[in-house]
C-alpha cells in the first residue's frame, strides 16, 4: 500500500517563495511585507492543489492518503500569521509601526517671534499644555519675544522640517488680550521655550509641568494658574507680593523669607505663603500649583 503524504509540497513551496520574495526585496528595494500581503492566498491554492492531486493520484484502493500534520500545521501559522499582518496593515497600525521604527530625531531652532503690544492690550495669556517647561522672563519694553527649539520625531529629514515649519505656537491679539498658544503634537518635542514679557501688562500664565520665572521688573499684577512647579528668581528692589496655596508645607521654598498659615479643614489642610518684597505693591498670585521655590538675587 502506497501512502501520499498531502502538506509536505505546499510548505516546501511557501519556504522557497518566501526566500525568494526577501531576496528580491534587498536587490530591488522593495517591501518584502507589502509583496508578501499581495501573494498570501497563493498558499491556499497550493494546499488546495496539493490535496486535490494526491486524491487524483491515490484514486487505487492500494492507496492511502495521510496528512503531514506538522506541514499543514506550518501552512495554517504562516496563514494565519500573514491574515494577522494583513488586518494590522488594514488598520493601518502597521503604518505607525514600521514609521516608529525606521523614524530618527532631528532638532530644529524655532523662528524667534516678536510681538508689539501697544497701549490698547489689557492682559497676555499664555497658554502652556502638559509637560511643558517654560522660562519667562519681565522685561521693561514694550514687545513681545518668544523663542525655543523641537525635536521631530519622523521617518525622514523631509517630514520633519515641514513639521517643524507648521505654527507650533503662534501669538494673537483678540480684542484686548493677547494670546500666545503652543499646538501640542505627539510627534514631536518642543524644548528650550522662553518668553520674554512687558511687566507693566497683566499676565496669566495657564498650565504647565514647570515654569521659571525671571522677575526683574514688575509693574502690574500676575496670575500663574496650574503649573505643577514654579521657580520664581526675584530681583532684591522688587515692590510686589508672591501668595500661594499648597497642599505640602515642604513644597514651599527657597532662601526667602515665606510667612506661612494653615487654611482649611482638618480634613482638607492647606498652607498659605505669603511673601512680600518692598511694599508689596503689585500682586503674584499662584494657583493650584504643587511646589514653589522662591530666590531672591
Amino acid at each position: 500500500m502506497k501512502n501520499k503524504r498531502v502538506g509536505t509540497i505546499s510548505m516546501a513551496i511557501i519556504l522557497i517563495a518566501m526566500g525568494g520574495i526577501m531576496f528580491y526585496s534587498q536587490i530591488n528595494q522593495v517591501s518584502a511585507i507589502d509583496i508578501a500581503f499581495k501573494l498570501w492566498p497563493l498558499s491556499l491554492i497550493l494546499l488546495g492543489i496539493e490535496i486535490l492531486w494526491a486524491k487524483y493520484k491515490g484514486t487505487s484502493e492500494e492507496s492511502l492518503i495521510k496528512y503531514d500534520i506538522f506541514s499543514v500545521f506550518i501552512v495554517f501559522v504562516i496563514l494565519m500569521v500573514n491574515i494577522g499582518m494583513y488586518g494590522i496593515t488594514e488598520t493601518g497600525i502597521m503604518k505607525v509601526i514600521r514609521s516608529r521604527i525606521v523614524e530618527q530625531s532631528y532638532n530644529y531652532e524655532l523662528p524667534k517671534e516678536g510681538f508689539l503690544v501697544d497701549k490698547s492690550v489689557e492682559k497676555i495669556i499664555v497658554e502652556g499644555f502638559n509637560n511643558s517647561n517654560i522660562e519667562v522672563r519681565t522685561s521693561e519694553g514694550d514687545k513681545i519675544f518668544a523663542r525655543g527649539s523641537i525635536i521631530v520625531n519622523s521617518d525622514s529629514e523631509e517630514n520633519a522640517k515641514e513639521i517643524s515649519d507648521t505654527d507650533i505656537f503662534k501669538i494673537e491679539k483678540l480684542d484686548n488680550v493677547v494670546y500666545i498658544k503652543y499646538r501640542y503634537g505627539y510627534d514631536y518635542t518642543l524644548t528650550d521655550i522662553k518668553l520674554i514679557l512687558p511687566s507693566d501688562v497683566k499676565v496669566e500664565i495657564k498650565g504647565g509641568n514647570k515654569l521659571d520665572l525671571v522677575v526683574d521688573t514688575l509693574d502690574n499684577n500676575w496670575i500663574i494658574d496650574s503649573v505643577d512647579r514654579v521657580k520664581l528668581r526675584l530681583d532684591k528692589d522688587l515692590d510686589m507680593m508672591v501668595s500661594t496655596i499648597l497642599s505640602e508645607e515642604d513644597n514651599l521654598s527657597g532662601n526667602v523669607k515665606w510667612t506661612n498659615d494653615k487654611v482649611g479643614t482638618e480634613e482638607n489642610q492647606k498652607y498659605k505663603g505669603e511673601l512680600v518684597l518692598g511694599e508689596g505693591k503689585n500682586k503674584l498670585n499662584i494657583l493650584h500649583a504643587y511646589e514653589v521655590i522662591a530666590d531672591q538675587i
